[in-house]
C-alpha cells in the first residue's frame, strides 16, 4: 500500500494544467492525440496506469484504451448499422433462447422508463427501421462518456442491447450487469474474469470521467 501510494503522488505530477484541460505529460493516445481531459481524476488514473506498466499500450485494456476508444474514434452508436447490429443480435438470439424472470424484468423496465416504449418484449418486436430510430432517440440521452461506454460493453461483451443500456442508465448495477452476462461461465473460468475485469475497468471510465464538468471527458 506504501508502495502504491508513493507510485500514485509520482504519477500526478505527470498531470499538468493546459489550456483548460488536465492533460498526462508526454503521453499521447494510439492515434496520436494528447491524453486530455477535463477530468483530473481520470488522467491521474491514466497516469497511475502509466506508472504501474511503465509504458501506455490500447492493446492492454485498461483506462488508457477506454480513453483512446473516447478519443480517436467516431462514437459507433451514431450509426444506423451500428444500432441495426445491436438490435438484430438481441431479435435473433431471444427469439431460440427464452430469458430468465429476471433478466425480462430488466429488459422490459428499461424500455418502460427510459427508451419510452417497448421495441422489444418475447415474442414481438417493433420493424427494424422504426426500432432503430427509437433507440437511437434513447442514446441521445447519454453523455459522450456513456456513449463511449455503450460501445465498449457491445464491442467487447455482446449481449443484448438493453442490459447494457440498462446498467448505464443506472437501473442495474455493474455487478449484476456482470452477473447477468456470466450466468452462462463457469464460476471463476477465464472467460468469467475477463468479462469481470473489464466490466469494471468500463465502469472506472465512465466514474472518472464524468467528474469533469457537463460530464465530459
Amino acid at each position: 500500500m506504501i508502495r502504491a501510494t508513493e507510485v500514485l503522488n509520482r504519477s500526478r505530477k505527470r498531470v499538468v494544467r493546459e489550456d483548460g484541460l488536465y492533460v498526462v505529460a508526454d503521453a499521447k493516445t494510439q492515434g496520436g492525440n494528447p491524453v486530455a481531459s477535463k477530468s483530473r481524476l481520470l488522467m491521474d488514473g491514466i497516469a497511475f496506469e502509466r506508472s504501474l506498466l511503465r509504458r501506455l499500450s490500447a492493446k492492454q485494456f485498461g483506462l488508457y484504451s477506454a480513453f483512446c476508444t473516447h478519443r480517436d474514434f467516431p462514437c459507433a452508436v451514431d450509426k444506423k448499422s451500428c444500432l441495426k447490429e445491436m438490435l438484430e443480435a438481441h431479435f435473433e438470439f431471444y427469439e431460440t433462447h427464452p430469458p430468465s424472470e429476471d433478466f425480462l424484468e430488466v429488459v422490459l423496465t428499461v424500455q418502460d422508463s427510459f427508451v419510452g416504449c417497448r421495441i422489444w418484449e418475447p415474442g414481438a418486436h417493433m420493424p427494424i427501421e422504426q426500432a432503430i430510430g427509437v433507440l437511437a432517440a434513447a442514446l441521445s440521452k447519454l453523455d459522450a462518456v456513456q456513449r463511449t461506454q455503450m460501445v465498449l460493453l457491445n464491442g467487447m461483451h455482446g449481449g443484448s442491447v438493453f442490459l447494457q443500456l440498462a446498467v448505464l442508465a443506472g437501473m442495474v448495477t455493474c455487478e449484476d450487469y456482470t452477473q447477468f452476462r456470466t450466468a452462462s461461465y463457469q464460476p471463476n473460468s477465464e472467460d468469467e474474469q475477463w468479462i469481470r475485469n473489464t466490466a469494471s475497468y468500463i465502469q472506472l471510465f465512465g466514474d472518472l470521467g464524468r467528474t469533469a464538468s457537463q460530464g465530459e471527458a
